[in-house]
């Protein structure tokens, strides 16, 4: 009974990945469980740092483009003083 009101307590994907095994007590379930939410976490914290990684990496191809375009700009008004 305790376990089923810890389990109906988590976040659905704690809950779901925590329900379909049979736990002996509380103790073991409770262990599983935080775990879990352990690996469920580290997995965010590397999606954000990729994200991060990758915005990065966006922002300073987007500053190359722009020093690009205006070095053509450059030489376009050269080549039309000619």
């Amino acid at each position: 009974m305790l376990m089923d009101g810890f389990l109906g307590g988590l976040k659905s994907n704690l809950r779901e990945r925590r329900s379909f095994k049979d736990y002996r007590n509380l103790n073991d379930l409770v262990k599983a469980t935080e775990k879990c939410a352990a690996i469920l976490n580290e997995g965010k914290l590397e999606k954000r740092s990729f994200e991060l990684v990758n915005a990065v990496s966006a922002n300073a191809n987007a500053q190359e483009l722009r020093e690009t375009k205006n070095e053509i700009l450059e030489l376009k008004s050269v080549i039309e003083q000619l």
